[in-house]
């Protein structure tokens, strides 16, 4: 204090079910330059009353109006810290506009700063789940958050629980009951509407998903709100209002890249590549670059063959997620180079050998549980009778995952991949129609599920989901399955369609997928030749 001119103080007194904030400007010789006083109606109250205490005070210091109305007023959630309150509040503000590793790291330090901080435990996992980042650590967070909630408020503790209930233990009707307790406390909370929502386009329930988020949008519109809404749209062949909420997002944040990621995806439900391509790209190169729109990127590079540059983009990824610490999507990334080996160039003994090299790699071996791309491993390998892997991965993912974190799909997903990898592909079939039946967007297992009658002996069975998979709307927020098997699944359409006559079918497939792959990279070019002489012996009958 030797160089101060005067110094704040001041303290906070309980009166009846409420409280008195007092603050005092008190100068070096002990005068008492400006006292200012508060009063808070309750525990809700107490911040809203703190931010009204500061400015007071601010304005009787001399500090200017327009420098205390555009201050960032703290965040309304419990902790015992004001440190750890304004890390929050600035990480939230990050979060706003997309800047998901400084959200990330400001919430870390908030909850080091104070440890039950349930909220920031919650936001931290809302934030590593949008960077697709560690399953692990997210599913800690979210725990860590559950774990406090006793401590919350009710509409902090119904936020809490509604999260976990959607990302560790999957309980979609907890989650539903969970938001609509925190709307009764109030109906235009903008968390609850917006996630309440979500839940809604997990479950199908795009109906209801669109009226809850309409309402928000009419009154606290979140950026995110607008992503939610127009899934929902788009889920419901709603293009022309999808197309309106989009505008509106373009002229509230022109240059978030949100805005660029709802675009992309309405392009991609419509299979749009070349516009895709176009929106994602300046946002996914650079200097610093955006992962989400790397990833949509990666999608179309895949999608139209050009693998060489999906490999390169990504190998600047790996190098990048490894430095900061992401090493589960890390990993998921490396398994891109062997698939590409195993669908798109057919070379089945080198796609294989790598897929093996990688697991003993120090990367792959220091993962544990849910960080592990499993799925992805056992997937590769179903269609070469890989059955022993398999089931080992299986045998892994069962020890990873409890039984009540499971999702409803995942059991009759590994069954399916288990009866196929061991040849009985009726059975595999079965299972895979038992995992898309509970999944609600496209294409969602479809793929497999006709790859698996198809190899069952039932192409009538196998043409109707080979259809589906190529020609509903891709709602697949990932986009990763059509990425891959797309060009795969339009070939055998053009075949299956030969082979029982009807030519103007066949050549409309195979058309497909002679535009799609008329990039593509060299070594694949002779799989497009081959097509297009298949074609021109179709059109010569």
């Amino acid at each position: 204090r030797a160089n101060a001119k005067a110094v704040v103080s001041g303290d906070v007194s309980s009166l009846g079910s409420g409280y008195v904030l007092t603050a005092r400007l008190v100068s070096v010789d002990g005068t008492i330059l400006a006292p200012v006083r508060e009063t808070a109606e309750g525990d809700a109250d107490l911040i809203p009353a703190l931010n009204r205490l500061s400015k007071s005070l601010r304005q009787k210091i001399g500090e200017s109006l327009r420098t205390i109305r555009s201050s960032d007023p703290l965040e309304q959630v419990t902790t015992a810290s004001l440190p750890a309150l304004e890390l929050y509040s600035r990480a939230q503000r990050a979060f706003d506009v997309n800047d998901y590793p400084t959200a990330r790291d400001l919430l870390v330090r908030a909850v080091q700063t104070d440890t039950s901080f349930a909220m920031a435990w919650r936001k931290l996992a809302v934030v590593i789940g949008n960077m697709v980042g560690s399953a692990s650590q997210q599913r800690a967070a979210a725990t860590a958050a559950f774990r406090h909630r006793d401590r919350l408020p009710p509409m902090e503790r119904a936020l809490t629980e509604a999260y976990y209930y959607s990302n560790v233990q999957y309980k979609p009707d907890e989650v539903v009951r969970s938001y609509q307790r925190a709307l009764d406390l109030d109906s235009l909370n903008p968390v609850a509407i917006n996630n309440l929502g979500l839940m809604y386009n997990a479950i199908g329930d795009f109906a209801s998903a669109e009226s809850i988020l309409r309402r928000g949008m009419r009154h606290q519109p979140s950026l995110t709100m607008y992503d939610n809404l127009n899934q929902a749209l788009l889920s419901q062949g709603k293009y022309a209002a999808s197309d309106s909420v989009m505008a509106a997002l373009k002229t509230r944040a022109p240059d978030a890249v949100i805005t660029r990621v709802n675009q992309t995806f309405a392009a991609s439900v419509r299979r749009e590549y070349d516009k895709m391509d176009s929106l994602m790209r300046p946002v996914a190169t650079g200097d610093n670059p955006s992962r989400i729109a790397q990833l949509y990127l990666s999608n179309v590079l895949e999608v139209q063959g050009k693998l060489r540059e999906e490999d390169a983009m990504f190998g600047k990824m790996v190098a990048r997620l490894l430095a900061e610490g992401d090493s589960s999507l890390a990993a998921g990334l490396l398994l891109a180079r062997p698939g590409h080996d195993l669908v798109q160039r057919g070379n089945v003994a080198r796609g294989l050998t790598l897929i093996d090299s990688l697991q003993r790699t120090p990367l792959f071996t220091s993962l544990r549980g849910p960080d592990r791309p499993l799925v992805a491993l056992a997937e590769m390998q179903v269609p070469f009778g890989r059955a022993a892997e398999v089931k080992r991965l299986r045998a892994e993912w069962e020890r990873a995952v409890p039984e009540e974190e499971r999702k409803p799909w995942q059991e009759p997903q590994w069954d399916a991949y288990v009866a196929g990898a061991e040849g009985r592909w009726k059975d595999a079939a079965v299972a895979a129609t038992r995992a898309v039946s509970v999944v609600h967007c496209n294409p969602c297992g479809r793929h497999f599920l006709a790859q698996a009658w198809d190899r069952a002996g039932a192409p009538d069975s196998a043409l109707k989901y080979y259809e589906q998979a190529a020609t509903l709307p891709n709602t697949d927020d990932a986009g990763v399955e059509d990425a891959i098997w797309q060009p795969s699944t339009l070939r055998r359409l053009g075949e299956l369609y030969e082979s029982k006559g009807e030519k103007t079918k066949a050549l409309n497939y195979y058309g497909q997928f002679v535009a799609l792959w008329k990039n593509a990279d060299a070594d694949l070019q002779p799989q497009v030749k081959q097509v297009k002489e298949t074609m021109a012996k179709l059109a010569g009958e």
